[in-house]
């Protein structure tokens, strides 16, 4: 029987891409459970190799030695609140490469990506590399990691998941950046203070502390140009107010929506950070400035369910006319 690599080997992307799309659809009209691992071991005859934690490098794991049951493991499970080293160790971790980074996944720990990473529409370089992003949700296919391909001289990123940090911190470790990780019982600390110096920082935290730890920050930081955010009313009035206002910026924001909803969706974002938008510059003191933003693309990805597409809408802020 031919490998699914050989097989895939031999096909045209947009070919490759109606398989998965048709597994995809089987799916989710079939909800039983088609994904149970085997017990005999892990095969690598495809583009994603699982890897144990103790070879991080690029070594395949050899076959698992806990497993309890094959349902426990076909899905991501309810992990301690406060994992060890241990715990990290000792877990099956998976690793992608998407637009050449190389992504580490804990699949019992972390929900499965619906979608590829957003694509960084930026295209001058100069840009990224006198600028700070920001990703207030640094999901299992990581933002900050595209970031900082990108050239951005600094990326900060939040998540209550220490699994998707330590995914973090294993790609990093793999693309050779920077990283340092805090947790939110050291704010004042000369440690956060020193690990700007980082490329990428991250807080094992919830988002709704980020606008007051980025506004202590940002007198040590580039200019926030680019912020990803989640399709909600807190995260998005985040990001508004994390943009440079001199400047402007990208605004990356992750959603799902109906097929037949997106454009009428997008625009209704693009609507809501307009208002946001100049409400800050008012209280900026900035009364007759009226900055209206623009959508410059919309990212489709893959399915959540019938009928429901992921996308980032990508929302260009113009500068603040002083």
């Amino acid at each position: 029987m031919e490998s699914w690599g050989n097989l895939l080997s031999n096909l045209e992307g947009d070919e490759i891409e109606g398989i998965f799309q048709s597994v995809s659809d089987h799916r989710l009209d079939n909800s039983t459970d088609t994904t149970r691992p085997s017990l005999d071991g892990v095969r690598h005859d495809s583009g994603v190799s699982v890897i144990s934690a103790k070879e991080e490098d690029t070594k395949t794991a050899p076959s698992p030695q806990n497993t309890t049951s094959s349902h426990e493991t076909s899905g991501s499970v309810v992990a301690k609140a406060s994992p060890t080293r241990e715990d990290f160790d000792n877990a099956l971790w998976v690793t992608t490469k998407v637009n050449g980074i190389t992504q580490y996944r804990a699949p019992r720990y972390t929900t499965s990506p619906t979608t590829n990473p957003p694509h960084i529409t930026i295209l001058n370089p100069s840009i990224a590399r006198e600028s700070t992003a920001i990703d207030l949700s640094t999901s299992p296919s990581s933002f900050a990691l595209q970031c900082a391909a990108a050239g951005f001289s600094k990326t900060l990123c939040w998540d209550t998941n220490p699994w998707n940090i330590e995914g973090l911190r294993r790609s990093c470790v793999k693309n050779e950046w920077n990283l340092q990780i805090h947790h939110g019982d050291d704010r004042q600390s000369k440690r956060l203070r020193s690990s700007l110096r980082s490329k990428i920082v991250a807080f094992v935290e919830g988002q709704d502390s980020a606008s007051s730890r980025i506004e202590k920050m940002r007198d040590q930081l580039p200019p926030i140009r680019c912020v990803r955010c989640e399709d909600s009313s807190t995260s998005q009035a985040t990001a508004a107010a994390a943009l440079d206002p001199a400047l402007g910026g990208w605004i990356y924001v992750q959603a799902a929506f109906g097929t037949e909803f997106v454009i009428s969706s997008a625009n209704q974002i693009r609507g809501e950070f307009e208002e946001m938008i100049n409400v800050l510059d008012n209280k900026r003191g900035f009364w007759e400035a009226v900055r209206r933003p623009r959508i410059e693309c919309i990212q489709r990805g893959g399915s959540h369910a019938a009928g429901v597409v992921s996308c980032v809408i990508v929302i260009y802020i113009p500068p603040l006319r002083i």
